[in-house]
């Protein structure tokens, strides 16, 4: 066991509990401030809610549970003295899931990328790069493609020039051989005819074969030609808004490229993180160490 199918928990400051799933612990040490009533966090949707009792009691949003590492450890501290004790694979899991929930919040923070209107802050969460970015990722292939075009025209180029080197050739060798081919061949027919009827021995006011008529002069099809190439692709321009901006930038195909980059190397960075940070986890061989880890540090 890595990570725990449903990593969630709740945090009672009144009653002075932490629930890990479905299942209770008290807490030894609690440094939440006085007018915070419930801490709730669940992995599957990475969204987690604080409600305060000096207000109305509408839950405000977090998505980094990296301030309640401390309330984890104390539920798996008690935990482990529980019976049936939790086990080292348990414990494992739990700090895995922690440290996994971490990830998924890195690896979606704003990017800062410099574009051609300056620099901005740009939105990396999956629900963007799902609705805005992802389907327009095919504007990044302009660019190559208009090389590809590039390229072919020119090898289309280098092909007529040789088409026409053939052209010319050809109908040079083709013209020579008018000139001689068909008048040899003719002279040759009747050589042979006469030859044939001096040969036959024919009756006495008997026919003669008649003289064979030549080939006449071989055409040249000079119907080869080239191609046409195609004209270069052009992108449109479009607009998003940065963070923190209430008006959008437009962006060229290369400056979307840089934001749609620069978001995929923060996702692999904070990824090798986490695996890492897994791995030393389940390297562990106590429970008392998978408590003393931190997975808030090292990102």
């Amino acid at each position: 066991m890595t990570q725990l199918a449903d990593f969630s928990f709740v945090i009672n400051n009144a009653l002075q509990t932490i629930h890990v799933g479905a299942i209770l612990a008290p807490l030894t040490t609690n440094t939440l401030a006085a007018n915070v009533s419930l801490v709730q966090f669940d992995g599957a949707t990475g969204v987690g809610q604080i409600t305060y009792n000096d207000r109305q009691p509408l839950p405000e949003a977090f998505s980094d549970p990296s301030p309640y590492q401390t309330y984890v450890n104390q539920w798996i501290t008690a935990l482990a003295s529980g019976s049936p004790a939790l086990t080292l694979s348990q414990a494992q899991a739990i700090k895995c899931s922690l440290v996994n929930a971490i990830y998924a919040v890195k690896r979606q923070a704003a990017v800062s990328i410099h574009v051609t209107a300056g620099t901005y802050s740009w939105d990396a969460t999956d629900s963007t790069v799902e609705r805005v970015l992802a389907p327009l990722c095919g504007l990044l292939y302009v660019d190559p493609v208009n090389t590809v075009i590039g390229e072919v025209n020119t090898l289309i180029t280098e092909i007529d020039t040789t088409l026409s080197t053939l052209n010319s050739t050809w109908a040079t060798n083709f013209n020579t051989l008018n000139s001689n081919w068909p008048s040899q061949i003719q002279a040759a027919l009747n050589n042979l005819v006469s030859e044939i009827n001096a040969s036959l021995p024919f009756q006495s006011g008997g026919a003669t074969i008649a003289g064979v008529t030549g080939p006449s002069a071989v055409t040249f099809d000079s119907g080869l030609s080239g191609f046409s190439g195609n004209s270069t692709l052009t992108a449109p321009s479009i607009s998003l808004i940065p963070v923190g901006q209430t008006t959008p930038v437009t962006l060229s195909p290369t400056d979307l490229q840089a934001i749609v980059v620069a978001i995929n190397a923060q996702n692999a960075s904070k990824q090798s993180t986490s695996l890492s940070k897994q791995a030393a986890i389940n390297a562990l061989t106590s429970i008392t160490s998978v408590v003393s880890y931190d997975a808030t540090t090292g990102w």
